[in-house]
């Protein structure tokens, strides 16, 4: 690691001195320091030619700012280790001057790219910065690895404009761009707190029926070695991690199987029941409705309630698998709101709230 980056440190100066000979050569060629004004739009070499110089220092000044890409290239190229630019991490990689992000933004068949300091794209989605605190340099690119500049006319075509500044904020609001290695272990730590959360309030140990403590959870959780998935919701994880962790922790899924019966014109309701439970069984009666067989967790019971109060405006049925007034699969009255849980249900589910509350105590 520490011959990588001594090398591109010593690319870095080389490009530095490549850009000095540069300017000498152009002053050499006519291009008088007293010919020259301030310019602030062109920070490398700080200073603008009048007159008969314009031709000269206007090659010199691209040749300069050609070098100073190289520079954020070698930044991009430069790491490969850990942390840095290989598998999975596409759009950054890590140098002695930090890390820099590609952010890629496709339409048909071109692709736009803009080069952003570590971590910058996604402050700047959040609101924190502005695009040009986000920007290494302001110029959009077909290929930022390759500094492939896009024209005029292509940024005209796609954007209504060519001026860089609009277009490389545009790419960074609806382009795509791959995490640092902070933000990706930030994000499996979040998803990790997640999993273990719900696994102690959804799950008993099969030995003592009683609810796991956290730290016997994350100890588990490090002598099984699990791999915790950034991207995938941290439900559909928890059966492939209790399986790792048969042999240190034997737990199982507290839960009641409900049937819950709504109209097919409250179509989110569906996802709202698979939030909150496990979906079992979905049937389409001839009168257009949903009946859903699902197990739900005592704890997740209130929240299913209140989920399912917004999509239906509280028109759904629902009641233990097995009961009397089981919802079946008829058609209701017209105009008739269905809201049902029978007593039976309610004695149950508050029986079962009791039973928690007197574990969490101890009892």
């Amino acid at each position: 690691m520490k011959a990588a980056t001594s090398k591109i440190l010593l690319l870095e100066v080389s490009v530095f001195l490549l850009c000095v000979v540069v300017v000498l050569f152009g002053h050499d060629h006519g291009i008088s320091h007293r010919s020259l004004r301030k310019s602030p739009g062109n920070h490398f070499l700080g200073y603008m030619p009048r007159g008969r110089d314009a031709k000269n220092a206007e090659s010199a000044s691209s040749k300069c700012i050609d070098a100073s890409l190289l520079i954020r290239s070698l930044r991009l190229r430069g790491g490969k280790g850990k942390g840095g630019g290989g598998k999975g991490n596409k759009g950054s990689s890590s140098s002695s001057g930090g890390q820099a992000q590609i952010v890629t933004l496709k339409q048909g068949k071109k692709s736009f790219e803009v080069l952003a300091k570590s971590g910058a794209p996604a402050q700047f989605k959040e609101g924190k910065i502005s695009a040009e605190e986000a920007l290494e340099i302001e110029q959009v690119f077909n290929d930022a690895r390759k500094l492939t500049k896009c024209s005029d006319a292509e940024l005209q075509a796609a954007f209504g404009t060519n001026d860089q500044l609009k277009c490389c904020e545009k790419v960074l609001e609806k382009g795509d761009f791959s995490l640092t290695a902070h933000e990706r272990k930030k994000k499996i730590e979040e998803k990790t707190e997640e999993i273990v959360s719900e696994i102690i309030r959804n799950y008993r140990s099969t030995l003592t029926k009683s609810v796991v403590a956290r730290e016997q959870v994350e100890i588990a959780f490090k002598d099984a070695k699990i791999k915790i998935d950034s991207e995938k919701p941290a439900r559909s994880q928890i059966d492939d991690i209790l399986e790792k962790l048969q042999t240190s922790l034997s737990l199982y899924r507290m839960e009641t199987d409900y049937v819950i019966r709504f109209n097919s014109k409250y179509g989110s309701a569906l996802s709202v029941i698979k939030k909150y439970g496990q979906v079992k069984a979905t049937t389409k009666d001839a009168a257009d409705f949903f009946v859903v067989e699902v197990g739900i967790p005592p704890a997740n019971y209130d929240d299913l309630m209140k989920g399912l109060s917004k999509p239906t405006s509280g028109d759904f049925e629902i009641d233990t698998v097995g009961s009397k007034n089981e919802p079946k699969a008829a058609k209701p009255e017209k105009g008739k709101k269905i809201v049902k849980e029978s007593k039976d249900h309610h004695r149950q589910h508050n029986k079962e709230k009791k039973k928690e509350r007197n574990r969490a105590k101890g009892k």
